[in-house]
């Protein structure tokens, strides 16, 4: 009889442990590095849980995509494969812009709505943050929009005077538009800043857009590593790996209530030296501007 508390305490606990576990199926939008980045980190980061994690890539047919409890998509041609499948499974999406969250929800109006994502966009005042302690002189902030981003325009306006910065924007309604108002807009700022906007920050694109900047001697801030090595200045932004951990972390805390949209916890910073000393700008090393985001509450 005495071994009846332990008994009914151990179930209790074996219980507990299976409640916050299942299967989780994980869909890569392809096997390009980025995702397969996104799925090593994701594996470790549930290493240690009951969660059990089957791996598929979006063009997989035989597979079926929707097997497990959650289901978590990288890249937006994943969570668009999901959705065309159909199903009701609560569904975390990554690795993708807002633009594209919103715009595939839109293309699947009768998809579940027991679904989130972890965005690549920064937090306007993440951004804002970033500008001030890269570049304390510059005071006026230049943004492109397009029809599909325009709406965030008042969110960075009242984030960046937050920091004393100023916002200058301009819309680009076509692409043929985009240069001549590009280098009006250059005219009347100290630094461009790039969002993830795939209407205007493209492949077709980033090359006459750094040469415009450049011949400008603007700044131009990214929104990732590659636009970095590319020839931006520098680039604020999260890593597969820092979207994978901040997703497992999610998905074990997910249960009744499906949480809004969130964009991304961890980030990094990248600067191109080289470019600095092109535009003549001495700037402080990249740990020396993390160390200074950390510790800022509006970098949170």
């Amino acid at each position: 009889m005495r071994c009846l508390p332990r008994l009914f305490l151990t179930l209790i606990l074996l219980l507990a442990t299976q409640a916050w576990g299942g299967s989780v199926t994980l869909v890569l939008s392809d096997s390009s590095k980025p995702y397969t980045d996104f799925s090593r980190s994701f594996s470790e980061a549930l290493s240690d849980s009951s969660w059990r994690l089957l791996v598929v890539t979006a063009e997989s047919q035989s597979t079926p995509l929707l097997a497990g409890d959650m289901v978590v998509t990288a890249g937006s041609e994943a969570l668009r494969k999901v959705l065309a499948r159909g199903g009701t499974p609560t569904i975390v999406a990554t690795l993708l812009p807002r633009q594209n969250y919103e715009k595939i929800l839109s293309e699947f109006p009768a998809a579940p709505r027991r679904i989130t994502a972890i965005l690549l966009d920064q937090p306007a005042l993440r951004q804002a943050a970033f500008i001030r302690h890269l570049l304390p002189e510059h005071k006026r902030v230049g943004m492109l929009w397009s029809n599909d981003t325009r709406a965030l325009s008042s969110r960075f306006q009242s984030a960046l005077s937050s920091r004393g910065l100023r916002l200058e924007s301009e819309e680009i309604d076509t692409e043929k538009q985009w240069l001549p108002i590009l280098n009006s807009l250059l005219t009347r700022i100290d630094v461009l800043l790039a969002n993830p906007d795939t209407n205007i920050y493209h492949r077709g694109n980033i090359k006459p857009l750094l040469i415009s900047t450049f011949r400008a001697q603007k700044p131009l801030i990214g929104f990732s590593e590659t636009m970095t090595h590319a020839g931006a200045l520098a680039a604020l932004y999260s890593s597969p790996a820092h979207i994978a951990r901040q997703a497992a972390s999610l998905i074990s805390t997910i249960n009744g209530s499906i949480p809004s949209p969130m964009g991304p916890t961890q980030f990094t910073v990248s600067i191109n030296y080289s470019v600095a000393n092109s535009l003549g700008l001495k700037l402080p090393e990249e740990s020396t501007v993390m160390k200074a985001m950390l510790a800022d509450n509006d970098s949170r």
